[in-house]
């Protein structure tokens, strides 16, 4: 079954290449995490809408793995390096996480000034067993036994819980586009993540995911000044 999910795979790739080798045309469908397709990807990707007016992106969200092996999506982004015999992954930039609290709760619990004062902080953070990603346990790799007093498994609902004062959060550099009002905690307790962009062998080298995936590379090495600075930047 495998083979023959491979064959057809490549039979589709050489159709279309064929239909479509001087045009940028036709669907392309873009997996990746929530917190970075809402908030990183999605205003910039009008800039590829522009560039190739006759493609049709798709933003897929997913809290999961996809499996472009099977078709699930043309291109994964991700923060690790995807498993597959029949992939085509290449590292195309990095990004800062840190910890981030709303100036209310700071102006409530005190403003910590060392890594041992967390132990009298409340934090923001996901719901373990829903967790299905290692690569989004940002909080717990940077504070080992956090006293969590909000749980989400949405990125997006830690970082509005956090911003009305729940607790401290951790999150990506590219969070803050947003504006929320979180400010720095810590500066000196950060991490780093990689970002992998994915494609199944028998698709990389059409020229709709190329264009597709060419513009992410360029877009991602573009800012990646700013995704790894550890301080709040609008877009």
């Amino acid at each position: 079954m495998r083979r023959a999910e491979e064959i057809e795979n490549g039979v589709n790739a050489l159709r279309s290449d064929v239909s479509n080798r001087d045009e940028i045309r036709g669907t392309v469908r873009l997996a990746t995490m929530e917190g970075i397709a809402t908030l990183y990807l999605s205003e910039r990707l009008v800039e590829l809408s522009s560039r190739y007016p006759d493609l049709d992106l798709e933003l897929v969200t997913s809290p999961q793995t996809v499996r472009v092996a099977r078709r699930e999506a043309d291109l994964f982004l991700s923060f690790f390096k995807p498993h597959g015999t029949s992939l085509d992954s290449q590292l195309i930039g990095r990004f800062k996480t840190g910890l981030f609290a709303s100036q209310a709760y700071l102006e409530r619990n005190g403003v910590p000034s060392q890594a041992a004062d967390l132990s009298e902080h409340r934090f923001v953070g996901y719901i373990e067993e829903l967790i299905q990603l290692e690569s989004v346990l940002w909080l717990e790799e940077l504070v080992p036994t956090p006293k969590i007093a909000f749980r989400s498994n949405s990125m997006m609902s830690q970082m509005f819980a956090a911003s009305a004062g729940a607790g401290i959060v951790a999150l990506p550099e590219f969070a803050l586009s947003l504006n929320l009002g979180l400010v720095p905690v810590l500066d000196e307790l950060s991490g780093e993540r990689e970002i992998w962009m994915s494609a199944h062998q028998d698709l990389a080298y059409l020229p709709r995911v190329r264009a597709v995936k060419q513009f992410v590379k360029e877009l991602v090495r573009r800012d990646e000044q700013r995704l790894l600075r550890n301080s709040p930047w609008s877009s």
